[in-house]
């Protein structure tokens, strides 16, 4: 899945699983849905661009880091932290020696914990950020927490284990609290999403007749596929390549209705790869085939 070139850890794919970077900068515990990292890496160290179905936290203890969050850096020094979505691409480089702190949870666990949150929001805590009294109040009071659960991620004794617990759920009720704040502003996580879905559509609608793929649109927006498809279900109810197949037949109805167009010229020209597929996306809607709903509109 990777390898180590030097201090640079180069991904071969851009989807990765909790990333094992070397022994020699970090420790790692692990269970089956979380996985705490606690790594000193050198100036000079990078993590390439990727992704994954993990939920990461990481807080600096002490040195200084630039870390990416689709195309946007943050430059991290000591007491801060920052809560990066799963499915958003993002990289780290470390630019003063540093002492980190990651945890990673996978977003199963958070679907079965907090199975009506979503914590789709980036969240940063460099110095006071702008926030509220309020807002630095919970973010001090998060990071608290998550320096709790670090400390007891792998103890054995049950006290220990209730002391994870408890820690656990009260960073993930700071966090909602926060997400709240956030939301509550015009630069809130939904506006954020409403946002990109009415550009996305209206690029599919520009290049529908285009070789389209989930892939293809993702990289154009910097997003992941897993963050596009997820934006698309809460935005529209459907899938990525339902919208896509839904525009693709509204233009081949329209040129049915209007025009004299052999079918395999309409098939090509609305974005179909092949006519079988075509006929059969035709179908699936209209109950008929392409040819059949031709004769029906011209004999109305």
């Amino acid at each position: 899945m990777i390898r180590i070139d030097n201090k640079h850890v180069i991904h071969e794919h851009r989807y990765e699983e909790v990333i094992d970077v070397t022994a020699k900068y970090k420790k790692v515990n692990a269970t089956k849905d979380m996985t705490l990292i606690d790594y000193s890496p050198p100036a000079g160290f990078i993590i390439d661009e990727h992704f994954h179905d993990w939920l990461e936290f990481s807080y600096i203890v002490v040195g200084q880091q630039k870390i990416t969050v689709q195309e946007k850096c943050y430059k991290m020094s000591s007491g801060d932290f920052i809560y990066i979505p799963s499915g958003l691409f993002h990289k780290s480089e470390t630019t003063q020696k540093s002492h980190k702190i990651s945890l990673l949870i996978h977003s199963s666990l958070m679907s079965r914990e907090f199975p009506k949150m979503s914590f789709n929001q980036v969240l940063i805590k460099q110095g006071e950020n702008g926030h509220t009294e309020e807002q630095n109040m919970l973010v001090s009071r998060l990071i608290t927490a998550y320096l709790k659960m670090a400390e007891k991620f792998d103890s054995i004794h049950p006290l220990e284990q209730l002391g994870f617990k408890t820690a656990f759920y009260e960073f993930f009720y700071h966090l909602a609290l926060l997400e709240d704040k956030e939301n509550s502003g015009h630069q809130g996580t939904e506006t954020k999403q409403k946002k990109l879905l009415a550009e996305i559509s209206d690029y599919i609608r520009q290049n529908y007749d285009q070789n389209l793929s989930l892939q293809e649109v993702s990289k154009h927006f910097h997003v992941s596929p897993q963050y596009l498809s997820r934006v698309f279900k809460q935005g529209k109810d459907k899938t990525f390549m339902s919208f896509l197949t839904e525009i693709r037949l509204n233009h081949a109805t329209y040129e049915l209705r209007n025009s004299d167009k052999r079918l395999i010229d309409i098939c090509y020209e609305s974005g179909f790869n092949n006519n079988k597929t075509f006929i059969s996306a035709f179908k699936k809607k209209y109950m008929m085939t392409p040819s059949k709903y031709r004769n029906q509109n011209i004999q109305k």
